[in-house]
C-alpha cells in the first residue's frame, strides 16, 4: 500500500508517456504492456487457496471541512452536495464513505478479471468521490437521468472531449498508467472523484455505511492498508489469509485537520 499511498491524486501536466502506452485501436491498452506491468515474473496465474477480508472503516477526530469544489451547486443539483459538499464523507457511528481499501503483500499472480469499471452520473454527480481500478481496466461512464455528462480524466493528454448524454450507450476512458487520476464533469465541475490505478486487483472502495470486501486473497501473511484520499491519512495492519476463511475486521483513520 506503499505505492498507493505515494498515488497523490493530482491533475497536473506530466511528460507524455511511451507510443506504447497509447490505447490500441479496439480501445483498451496493449495487452503485452500491461502483461508486464501486472506480471512482470511471466507468473502464471495463482492457483492455489485462497480467503477473503471484509469489515469496516471508521475515521475519528476532527469533523470535514467544507469541499474546495469548482463550482457552486446549482439549484437542481442540490442533491450532489450529499456526495461531493464536504471534503469526504461519514456515515453512522464514524463509518467512513469511499475510503480505498488494499491487500498487498501476498505471493502469486492474480489477474483482473473484469473488464470495465462502470461508473453512472445521476443527480449531477458520480456518486463517490473515490474509484479504484487495476491497470488495464476501463472507465465506462454513463448518464443515469437526463442530464448530458461530459466525463474527463486528468491528467489527459489526448484532447478528446467524451460525452454521455442521456438515454444512450456509455462512452469509455482508458487510463494509460497505474497511478492517480481525477475524474471531472466538465458539465458539473463539482463534480470530482479521485482515481486509483493500480498494478493488482485486491482492493475496495467503502460504501455508505463504510464497509468493504476483498476476495481471492492467496493464504499467508498479507498488509492491509485503508486510505482516505482527500487527506492521504491512512492506517495499516499485518494480517492472515487462511483458505475459506473471510476475516473480519475494523481500521480506524484518525483525521487531524491541516
Amino acid at each position: 500500500m506503499a505505492a498507493v499511498i505515494a498515488l497523490g491524486c493530482d491533475d497536473t501536466d506530466k511528460p507524455a508517456p511511451s507510443p506504447s502506452a497509447v490505447p490500441s485501436a479496439q480501445g483498451g491498452l496493449d495487452p503485452e504492456l500491461v502483461a508486464k506491468s501486472l506480471n512482470p515474473k511471466g507468473l502464471p496465474p495463482y492457483s492455489g487457496p485462497t480467503g477473503s477480508v471484509k469489515g469496516v472503516v471508521r475515521v475519528e477526530g476532527d469533523p470535514p471541512a467544507e469541499a474546495d469544489v469548482e463550482a457552486e451547486f446549482t439549484p437542481n443539483c442540490e442533491s450532489a452536495r450529499a456526495v461531493h459538499g464536504k471534503q469526504f464523507r461519514v456515515g453512522e457511528s464514524g463509518a467512513l464513505v469511499d475510503a480505498l481499501v488494499a491487500v498487498t503483500g501476498y505471493q502469486g499472480y492474480l489477474p483482473e478479471k473484469q473488464k470495465l469499471v462502470k461508473v453512472t452520473g445521476k443527480g449531477c454527480s458520480w456518486g463517490t468521490q473515490t474509484l479504484a481500478l487495476t491497470f488495464g481496466q476501463q472507465l465506462e461512464i454513463t448518464s443515469g437521468d437526463d442530464s448530458t455528462y461530459i466525463p474527463e480524466l486528468r491528467p489527459n493528454r489526448m484532447g478528446v472531449l467524451f460525452v454521455a448524454p442521456p438515454h444512450q450507450e456509455g462512452v469509455t476512458l482508458t487510463p494509460e498508467h497505474p497511478r492517480s487520476y481525477k475524474l471531472v464533469d466538465t458539465s458539473h465541475p463539482f463534480s470530482t472523484a479521485a482515481v486509483f490505478v493500480l498494478q493488482y486487483p485486491t482492493h475496495d472502495v467503502t460504501d455508505e455505511q463504510g464497509r468493504f470486501e476483498i476476495q481471492g486473497i492467496p493464504v499467508g501473511k498479507v498488509k492491509i492498508n485503508a486510505l482516505l484520499p482527500p487527506t492521504m491519512e491512512s492506517v495499516g495492519r499485518d494480517i492472515e489469509i487462511k483458505a475459506g476463511q473471510a476475516l473480519e475486521l475494523e481500521l480506524v483513520i484518525h483525521h487531524r485537520a491541516a
